[in-house]
This record gives structure tokens, sequence and C-alpha cells, in this order.
């Protein structure tokens, strides 16, 4: 996604009956958690899927790195950020990508 299209991040615990709802205190024993990311458009997009347990260190990053580049780089700058489609055996050291141009096809999840 344009880091700029960005507005808000949710995490969505799947089998939930109510997607919004995911007590932190259960996310550590979720399978996986998806990282939706809004856009200005009002289209949700599934930015990574994630084990519960690492849900909140994911987030916190993606708020984290879209936080650093809005304020280091100019309005007409291109800026995408993404994250691999599919998490790695080990919590990676830095998850989130970001490019100056669109990620190729296979990094984008919807």
């Amino acid at each position: 996604m344009r880091i700029d299209d960005i507005t808000s991040v949710q995490i969505v615990v799947p089998g939930e009956p109510d997607p919004r709802l995911h007590p932190t205190k259960r996310l550590d024993r979720a399978e996986e958690v998806q990282i939706m990311v809004g856009s200005r458009a009002g289209v949700a997009m599934c930015a990574t899927t994630c084990p519960g347990r690492d849900a909140l260190w994911a987030r916190d990053e993606l708020l984290h790195v879209v936080n650093a580049m809005r304020r280091t780089t100019t309005e007409s700058a291109e800026l995408y950020v993404h994250a691999p489609a599919s998490w790695p055996r080990k919590r990676p050291g830095q998850l989130w990508q970001t490019s100056s141009h669109l990620p190729a096809p296979e990094l984008i999840q919807r």
C-alpha cells in the first residue's frame, strides 16, 4: 500500500464471531492473525498474516515504519510498504519493507 493511503490498522482473528473483537490476552493463543490496513478509498487490504503471538509486535512495527517514512519524505515521493506474503519460521528482524516502486504482485495480498 502507499504509505499515504494507510489511515487505519486493525488486527483480525479469523473465526472470531465479530472480527473487530480480539481480547489481547487471547491473541497469543490464536493460530493466525491478519493485520488489516484500511485505505482512503475505503478498501481494506490484508497486509500480512502472522502467528497470534507476534500480532501486536507486527502492528507496532508497521506503525513505526509508516510514521518514520511520513516524517522523512516529501509529498511528491511515491513510497510503498509491504510485508512477505508468508510468515517466516522465526520472527524476522525487519518485517515491513518500503520501496519507491510498487512491489511485485506476489508480495501483495488482498
